[in-house]
């Protein structure tokens, strides 16, 4: 229950409350998922609103997640789970609507239809022009600490039957801002222990490998399976100089098999050697754009086109349609060069899991 003043609208003793309870998730261990569905909870009954949604940033996709909605059974089922376009946000953060960091759009100001799920009560407007009217919106940006935007809260149906004072807004990008603590919080955790696991995972692994007679195919596909569970990716493959020939050669892989056409086309290190360059080394790997490893490798040994890709800047992707020839991958590419003189060269052809995003690498090299 939300305490209310004479005015019908929450008490200050309610919103310090709220305060605090946003404070102690900051500290808390929860996933990201529980923490929005508890700041929606919080912030709800804090600010009184009947109803909060959050609209979480997925930088792999570059738009927005409805990722929790408290108050009405009817608004969560239609909202809740709905993303929205970048551009479709560029408009409802026009600078015009801002006020006091809020975005306060009164019935008639927006056109709503193509801007993708919207829930409004049904209830008839009113004349008066301090009321909260059916058609209404406020919205409220939170962001990083380096100012980078993480979602977006959205309320409607005030308590108090009034559109939201100057002061009430002061209040409202306060709490946005704590609420944005627990948000990075969680997912900075979320990033540090899956970071943790992999490094054990892969600790373990190599480990394993010293002073055991493993028979190199074995402990090749070992290492191939390695990278793909450890590191999340869902085709990893190895090659190396055939002595023979001077082509590169599959020796392992995970995710595809020898028999896929990924591996029909014969190339010889010389052709991946430009994917090597130093401007696009990270921490001893290489991570290209796809239109960087296009420019870079011979059209004809462009072959398999994944279907699991991001949008957006940051997101892992491949350029233009599906292809139906063979030979490398050529996406967002990932490659580990030869060492120490070695004729011996892996890469990492991948296809990413959900997240699909490119972020976490580039948070790695500083």
């Amino acid at each position: 229950m939300t305490m209310t003043n004479a005015a019908g609208g929450p008490t200050t003793l309610s919103r310090l409350g709220g305060l605090l309870d946003v404070t102690r998730l900051v500290r808390s261990d929860a996933d990201v998922t529980t923490v929005l569905a508890e700041l929606a909870h919080i912030l709800r009954k804090a600010l009184g609103y009947g109803t909060v949604v959050m609209n979480l940033y997925r930088p792999a996709w570059d738009d927005f997640w409805v990722a929790a909605v408290e108050g009405d059974d009817e608004a969560r089922t239609a909202l809740l789970g709905a993303t929205y376009d970048r551009l479709s946000w560029d408009r409802i953060l026009d600078p015009a609507f801002e006020r006091r960091g809020a975005y306060p759009i009164r019935a008639g100001e927006l056109e709503w239809n193509d801007l993708g799920a919207r829930w409004s009560p049904h209830r008839p407007a009113n004349d008066d022009q301090e009321a909260w009217q059916p058609e209404d919106e406020l919205f409220v940006p939170f962001r990083h600490t380096d100012g980078h935007l993480l979602g977006v809260l959205s309320l409607g149906e005030p308590v108090s039957g009034k559109r939201p004072s100057d002061e009430e807004l002061d209040v409202l990008v306060a709490m946005a801002g704590h609420a944005a603590l627990a948000v990075q919080g969680a997912q900075e955790a979320s990033d540090a222990a899956q970071h943790e696991r992999a490094l054990k995972q892969l600790l373990r692994v190599s480990t394993s490998l010293v002073g055991t007679g493993w028979e190199l195919p074995v402990l090749l596909q070992t290492i191939t399976d390695a990278i793909a569970s450890a590191l999340g990716f869902e085709r990893v493959a190895l090659v190396m100089v055939e002595d023979d020939t001077g082509l590169l050669v599959p020796r392992a892989t995970t995710g595809w098999t020898f028999a896929d056409r990924v591996f029909d086309v014969r190339y010889a290190l010389s052709d991946v050697q430009p994917l090597l360059d130093v401007e696009f080394e990270v921490a001893g790997c290489y991570l290209l754009s796809s239109d960087d490893a296009l420019n870079r490798v011979p059209a004809h040994l462009i072959g398999h086109r994944s279907q699991s890709n991001g949008r957006g800047p940051y997101a892992w992707s491949r350029p233009g349609p599906p292809s139906a020839s063979s030979g490398p991958t050529i996406r967002s590419t990932a490659c580990s060069p030869p060492r120490h003189g070695s004729r011996r060269c892996a890469r990492l052809p991948t296809r990413l899991p959900p997240r699909s995003s490119r972020t976490a690498v580039r948070r790695s090299s500083g």
